[in-house]
């Protein structure tokens, strides 16, 4: 490969990732975000991170990225809450952090090892619950 080749990959790449950003900003985040912990809304708030399965972000020939898969939040009762996109960009590998009242909710997506589940998760107030869902009793 010469070296012509090596720097248009690299400045495609660099553009994909601009652009990626640059769509963020503009479209505003459609993403689940947490809430500034200085908010009245989060004052007794949990939060939720939840480890997915994780897909391949490729670039080309090379992988860039190992972002988590989505998930949707239930409440008690089976009503949908939100569908958590678990990442922020496709090079973003650290699952979302989400925000959540008090209370007994289901998280349901794809684990690495066992497809599709679910379970019961209770979020307590001030406290971080993490779920890994290869980890979730069959």
């Amino acid at each position: 490969m010469n070296t012509n080749t090596i720097h248009r990959k690299a400045i495609t790449a660099s553009l994909l990732l601009i652009a990626v950003a640059l769509h963020g900003c503009a479209t505003g985040n459609q993403f689940a975000t947490s809430l500034p912990a200085n908010s009245p809304e989060a004052a007794d708030r949990g939060h939720l991170r939840v480890y997915t399965a994780a897909f391949d972000f490729a670039n080309g020939d090379t992988t860039i990225a190992h972002p988590h898969t989505d998930y949707k939040i239930y409440d008690a009762h089976g009503a949908f809450v939100k569908l958590v996109r678990n990442h922020i960009s496709p090079t973003d590998e650290t699952p979302d952090r989400v925000d959540l009242p008090p209370g007994s909710y289901t998280v349901a997506g794809d684990s690495e090892s066992h497809g599709f589940v679910s379970t019961r998760v209770l979020i307590k107030p001030y406290a971080t619950t993490i779920v890994d869902l290869d980890h979730v009793a069959m």
